[in-house]
C-alpha cells in the first residue's frame, strides 16, 4: 500500500509545483509541438528526446502531446497548406533536396507537406503555448500547492517536536 501512497505523492509533487512554472511552460509546449506531428515521422520522437534530456515537465509534455495528437488530424488541411507553402518555397528549395539527399533526414519524413506543416505549427504555437502555460501555473500554483498540501497526523508532529 506504501508504494500506491508514495505513487499519488510524486504525482501530486508533479503537479503542485516542485517544478517551475519555467518548467510547465517548456513541457506543455514540447509536448505539443510532439503531438501535432505524425507518428509515422522520426520529428516526434526527437522532440520527446529533447524533453526528456531538458529540465521540462514530462507529465505537462504527456498532457500536450496527447491533446495535440487527438486535435491534429482536424488540422490536416490547414498543415498540408502551410507545408506545401514552405516546401515550395523557391529560396527554401535547393536546403531541401540537399537535405533529402542526405542519409538520415529523410526519416523525419520532412518532405511530406502534413509533417512541415505541423512543425511549423507546432514551433509557431510553441511561444503561444509556452506563455499561457507558464502564467496560468503561476496563478493557480500556489491555490493548488495549499489544496494539495501534505498531510502530517499528529504522531509525525509528535515525533517532530522530541
Amino acid at each position: 500500500m506504501d508504494v500506491f501512497r508514495d505513487s499519488w505523492n510524486n504525482f501530486k509533487g508533479t503537479v503542485r509545483g516542485f517544478d517551475t512554472p519555467h518548467q510547465l511552460g517548456v513541457g506543455m509546449a514540447l509536448g505539443v509541438a510532439a503531438g501535432l506531428i505524425p507518428l509515422d515521422s522520426a520529428l516526434p520522437y526527437i522532440i520527446a528526446l529533447v524533453a526528456l534530456l531538458s529540465t521540462s515537465n514530462l507529465l505537462c509534455f504527456g498532457i500536450g502531446a496527447t491533446l495535440a495528437h487527438f486535435v491534429s488530424p482536424s488540422l490536416d488541411h490547414l498543415t498540408h497548406i502551410i507545408g506545401t507553402w514552405v516546401l515550395t518555397f523557391d529560396p527554401l528549395e535547393a536546403t531541401w533536396a540537399t537535405l533529402a539527399s542526405s542519409p538520415v533526414v529523410p526519416w523525419t519524413r520532412f518532405n511530406n507537406s502534413v509533417v512541415m506543416g505541423t512543425l511549423v505549427l507546432g514551433l509557431i504555437a510553441a511561444t503561444p503555448i509556452y506563455s499561457i502555460t507558464r502564467i496560468t501555473s503561476q496563478k493557480i500554483g500556489y491555490w493548488i500547492s495549499t489544496k494539495w498540501r501534505p498531510q502530517t497526523s499528529i504522531a509525525s508532529q509528535g515525533r517532530a517536536e522530541a
